[in-house]
């Protein structure tokens, strides 16, 4: 009995666990070299991989996944713009918030040879910039 008390809690805790599934891409820049005219895909990086061109950065999201984008300091995410590939957001653009964070859920599967390509419009100091990273939506 006590083995099925325990049981049915655990299930629960995991399940809820496994069901708020997210991802988060987090966009820092060289702040004085934006502002002195250098390409962000040469000066920002996401901190999820450092070492990457922004470019080339990958988001691995499952379908009814979370992704949310933020900057680091003076960064505000305006917004997510799709550039090719299936319309994985219900066929809107996420657009950052008061806070300069853009967040949504996947809703739609991309395949190996066509990801969704995006423009990721970012903002400092009331300037415009944009990326174009990558995101890949697969199912559980």
């Amino acid at each position: 009995m006590k083995t099925r008390q325990l049981i049915l809690p655990l299930f629960l805790l995991l399940l809820t666990v496994y069901s708020y599934a997210q991802q988060t891409a987090t966009l820092q820049c060289n702040i004085e070299a934006l502002e002195a005219g250098e390409e962000p895909a040469d000066v920002c990086f996401f901190t999820e991989a450092p070492d990457e061109s922004p470019k080339d950065f990958i988001i691995e999201a499952f379908l009814y996944e979370e992704i949310t984008w933020s900057g680091v300091e003076l960064i505000k995410i305006h917004r997510i713009k799709r550039t090719s590939g299936p319309k994985i957001f219900n066929g809107h653009d996420p657009r950052g918030n008061a806070n300069g964070r853009a967040k949504d859920k996947t809703k739609k599967v991309t395949s190996d040879d066509d990801p969704y390509v995006y423009t990721l419009v970012f903002k400092v100091k009331g300037d415009k910039y944009e990326i174009d990273p990558i995101i890949r939506v697969k199912n559980r």
